[in-house]
Order: structure tokens, then sequence, then C-alpha cells
């Protein structure tokens, strides 16, 4: 299961993350419904394995489009007509200078 959260930005760790809760005895993770205890060193430095926020990349961002006009993309990877806003599990982000 993936949690997408439009405009959210994938936090480094659980304590920065929006959807965990700090509690007495720890940090309560709301999309796994899971409780990590300080004192069990649950807690870790960077997100869980099993985390499911997931990084949304749009078509207009994605390494895999090419412009066709103003309004649409092609899809390099499965040959598809994409609005920019689209997006799909195979986005791989544009490579940066």
């Amino acid at each position: 299961m993936s949690v997408i959260v439009n405009d959210m930005r994938l936090p480094d760790c659980c304590g920065s993350c929006k959807l965990s809760n700090p509690e007495d005895e720890g940090l309560y993770c709301t999309p796994l419904e899971k409780l990590m205890w300080f004192w069990l060193d649950e807690v870790p430095d960077g997100r869980l394995p099993k985390c499911p926020l997931v990084e949304l990349i749009r078509c207009k961002d994605c390494k895999h489009s090419k412009p066709i006009d103003s309004e649409w993309l092609e899809c390099q990877h499965d040959k598809r007509v994409m609005k920019p806003s689209g997006f799909c599990s195979w986005a791989e982000p544009k490579e940066t200078e």
C-alpha cells in the first residue's frame, strides 16, 4: 500500500513526518497504525523500511516523458499520451545538473 499526500515533501525520518504523532512513550505512525517505542529503540534514524510513503513524480518531471505539444506528453516507457500533471508507478526523476 502507498500513501500519496498532495504537496507533501517526502520526510527524511519518521520524526519529521507530518503523518506521525509524538507520544510519551514513542512515535505513532498513522499510516502503519504502529507505535514505535523510544525505550526499545524502534524509532529509526531515517525512514522505516516498510514506510508506505512514496515520492510522487509528475509526468512533466519524469525522465520518460517527451513533449508532443504544449498540452501533452508521450511516455517513452509505455507510449501513452499523458497530461503533464499525470503520474504513474514507473516515473523516475529527470537528471538534474
